[in-house]
């Protein structure tokens, strides 16, 4: 939008102000916040922020100290890894933001059919949380679908980790 003409203080405020709009933490999405859904004091919401920039900051660390060597699939698992990491632990998330999620990691799990749990539990995520809203069910438990996605993430992890080299790996593998 700012390459386009689009002020970019006026495209922040629209993320800022959206994030006061809703007092829950969590909107029908199982993610961290399903375990706490009304929240009266204003900090809350604001700490959830500043922890999900947090783990955003220690996972792009762990990428950079390991000095990878990225692959065209690594990549791809990498951003599944973010587009489904992002909605479980922001505040404030909806259901549909899952969606993106789904999508990449079928791309990730795709060249790699042992993997296909990961969708599985992924899908099984969105779809359950879509359909708390769509159909209006109600879901008993989201703290067991929040740590289904957990694990889904905790997957997507462990693949783009197995899909990145260090140089010295790299070099290993050329050798052989």
């Amino acid at each position: 939008a700012v390459l386009f003409g689009d002020n970019i203080i006026r495209i922040i405020g629209v993320y800022l102000n959206q994030s006061t709009e809703y007092s829950e933490l969590s909107l029908s999405v199982a993610n961290f916040w399903a375990f706490i859904k009304d929240v009266g004091y204003p900090e809350i919401p604001r700490a959830a922020i500043f922890f999900a920039g947090s783990v955003v900051l220690t996972f792009m660390y762990y990428m950079l100290i390991k000095q990878c060597r990225l692959t065209p699939s690594a990549v791809i698992v990498g951003i599944a890894f973010f587009t489904v990491l992002m909605p479980f632990i922001l505040p404030h998330m909806h259901e549909r933001y899952y969606y993106m999620g789904v999508i990449f990691t079928l791309l990730a799990v795709v060249p790699n059919k042992k993997n296909i749990w990961i969708l599985l539990i992924i899908e099984m995520v969105s779809s359950l949380s879509m359909s708390a809203f769509v159909f209006d069910n109600k879901i008993d438990s989201w703290a067991l679908l929040s740590f289904a996605a957990a694990v889904g993430i905790y997957g997507l992890f462990r693949l783009y980790d197995s899909l990145t080299y260090t140089e010295t790996e790299y070099k290993q593998e050329e050798e052989v």
